[in-house]
């Protein structure tokens, strides 16, 4: 995909579209075949570069949280918890 596109995965209920997601992502293993990024092969359990990325129906977001506390959560997570002021400063949040 060139910058400012997007793909879009269509399929029936139970097709396969999440788990491909999720293999795409680096979160799962696939049962079969392969995949390729950029034209070489690539381990699912390893991490694709930063700018890959899933956010599925549960995005893990709890609403009993204020946005600093989720935001807080996830910056612990991937490790940015020095990022999180500079980006709520500027989101006005």
């Amino acid at each position: 995909a060139n910058a400012g596109e997007m793909k879009v995965i269509r399929g029936a209920n139970g097709s396969g579209k999440s788990t491909l997601l999720q293999i795409l992502a680096g979160l799962r293993a696939a049962d079969s075949g392969s995949v390729h990024y950029e034209g070489k092969p690539h381990d699912s359990q390893a991490a694709y570069p930063d700018y890959v990325c899933y956010l599925g129906h549960r995005h893990g977001m709890r609403k009993e949280l204020s946005v600093a506390s989720n935001l807080s959560f996830w910056a612990a997570c991937y490790g940015t918890s020095e990022l999180l002021s500079a980006a709520m400063r500027d989101f006005d949040l």
